[in-house]
């Protein structure tokens, strides 16, 4: 008892078990189409084949050999309407109205007796849109604390289904030839975020001028997931590095914030990009592995009082019902203003094509969705400037920021991989100033080779906000100098090789903090004694006239 259905929807073939989408193909149908069977086995049978069209109004009788003059009687409901033509119109047709002509042939002699009435026609109302598109948005900003939620509306599928504002790669293989745009758009100060499902497949979502195609490397900022749970960043098709490891329910965000693009995992910045975003900017999505999904998806950014919808095939003068949760709000009209807008209001729009047939009052369609909510852009934190340099032992860090308003610390981070951090240093800010302020800090101990560094500024309301990543890679300078023993008490000595000067020696903590010391003896090797009191890692900086040279040492204080 499975419903088979061969559909064209917008111009492209779909093919349709129980109403569960199977293949979309990806020939383009030359139209118009007829029914064409085959059948390989005796008795097989096909039943209940039907054709299904839009309805225009107009119905049409063809006949072949029926003579020259054919007389036609067209019936609605049984009742004799119409002239006596080949076509007849009706643009006030109702939904279960049945439709049939009987025509009598022109053939002379017993033409009277070769009456023949034509299979029925039975119109209906559409239950799905097949045939348009609607997309419901806010005008970004105007209102500063509040946001938009825009459940996103998709249009140029491949090899994609959609249900609501999600999608899944249905066919294809493991190629990147599944994609997707949203027909809403974005300004500055707005982002399209999606809740992570599942992690073991590979898909790229983020924001385009426009959608060129369904490979991942035509989206101009992209968070590739990958199938191994790694996140990356790509734009225009070039990789900018991993940044960790993503779960499900993790929310992924890409957005624009002061003109400029920051990759997000919860609330964490990933990355921001040094390539300039355009004025408007479209959701755009890329995926690999077949049954790969993005859920959820919505546009997000600051609210404004004004919505509007595009109604795509809708027809002339499509019909247009604004509400606002759940009430009937607004005018006729494809815009509609409220003033008074409040956290947790919904609006949508139902939309009656206009289209000839007679069923529109019954096809009506919602649009999507937009939720006004309280702010949750990942604003910009006030950072100006977050940037680095390597000087010999050291790497040096410094940052600005913009103003500061009930500000208390920052935190450097640290990482060997980019997942996993740990934190070097705590430099306190300045608290509550509206002009910018200047902080430094030095890794005095930096690993070897690639690490990565993040700030975190803490108010003192313990809300804290990511900075974006740096990556540095570090090449220690060949040390010249010998420390012993390691680990050591209070006393170790110190040999400088070869034939530099000793200008000068800082002993610190691996805060940066001075720890203090004296000279047990001067001679090479110089036999150092530390203050009381120190346990732990120090760092051991040597000046000399052929450069600075530096090693650790692991202190277990006083015997």
């Amino acid at each position: 008892n499975d419903t088979f259905r061969v559909a064209i929807e917008d111009g492209v073939v779909k093919y349709y078990q129980n109403g569960n989408l199977l293949y979309i193909s990806a020939v383009a149908p030359s139209l118009p189409l007829i029914a064409d069977v085959s059948l390989n086995t005796i008795n097989s049978t096909l039943t209940n084949a039907v054709a299904v069209n839009g309805n225009t109004g107009m119905f049409t009788t063809r006949v072949t050999n029926g003579g020259s003059n054919p007389t036609f009687q067209w019936f609605l409901n049984g009742a004799a309407v119409g002239t006596n033509d080949s076509t007849y119109t009706n643009t006030s047709l109702s939904d279960g109205d049945t439709v049939t002509c009987n025509v009598t042939l022109d053939l002379g002699g017993c033409s009277p007796a070769n009456s023949y009435t034509t299979l029925p026609v039975i119109t209906s109302n559409v239950t799905e849109l097949f045939f348009g598109e609607i997309v419901n948005e806010n005008v970004n900003g105007g209102i500063s604390d509040l946001n938009a939620w825009e459940e996103v509306a998709w249009t140029d599928l491949q090899n994609i289904e959609a249900t609501g504002n999600d999608i899944q790669k249905i066919q294809g293989g493991n190629s990147w030839n599944g994609g997707a745009a949203t027909l809403n758009e974005t300004l500055n100060e707005g982002l399209i975020q999606t809740v992570v499902d599942e992690t073991n497949t590979s898909r790229m979502f983020g924001l385009s001028s426009s959608n060129t195609n369904s490979n991942f490397n035509t989206i101009q900022f992209a968070i590739f997931l990958r199938n191994d749970g790694l996140v990356q960043v790509y734009e225009s098709g070039s990789s900018r590095g991993t940044f960790g490891t993503y779960s499900s329910g993790d929310t992924m965000k890409v957005a624009i914030t002061n003109n400029q693009v920051g990759y997000y995992r919860d609330q964490t910045l990933l990355y921001t990009s040094a390539v300039s975003p355009s004025a408007s900017m479209i959701g755009d999505v890329s995926i690999n592995t077949q049954g790969g999904t993005l859920r959820d998806v919505n546009m997000v950014h600051y609210a404004s009082n004004t919505f509007t919808l595009t109604p795509i095939n809708m027809g002339a003068n499509p019909d247009v019902q604004w509400q606002l949760n759940g009430g009937n709000v607004g005018t006729n009209d494809t815009f509609y203003v409220n003033n008074s807008l409040s956290n947790g209001d919904v609006i949508n729009c139902i939309v009656t094509p206009d289209l000839a047939g007679g069923c529109n009052a019954s096809n009506t369609f919602t649009s999507n969705r937009v939720t006004i909510t309280g702010l949750i852009l990942p604003l910009p934190i006030d950072l100006i400037r977050f940037e680095h340099w390597v000087k010999k032992d050291r790497v040096n860090f410094e940052w600005e920021t913009s103003s500061e308003e009930n500000s208390d610390y920052f935190e450097l981070q640290r990482s060997s991989d980019g997942i996993k951090f740990e934190t070097m240093g705590k430099i306190p800010s300045i608290g509550n100033k509206e002009e910018g302020q200047v902080y430094r800090y030095s890794d005095l101990d930096p690993l070897s080779g690639d690490s990565y560094y993040r700030l975190i500024h803490f108010d003192k309301d313990r809300e804290s906000t990511f900075s974006n990543i740096l990556y540095v890679n570090y090449a220690p300078v060949k040390s010249e100098l010998q420390l012993f023993p390691n680990p050591a008490q209070n006393k170790f000595f110190l040999r400088v090789n070869g034939t530099a000067i000793v200008q000068d020696i800082e002993i610190m903590d691996l805060a940066g903090q001075q720890v203090g010391y004296s000279f047990l003896s001067q001679q090479n090797p110089l036999e150092i004694e530390l203050d009381p009191g120190y346990a732990g890692y120090l760092v051991v900086r040597v000046i000399t006239d052929q450069g600075i040279f530096v090693e650790r040492v692991l202190v277990r204080g006083s015997e």
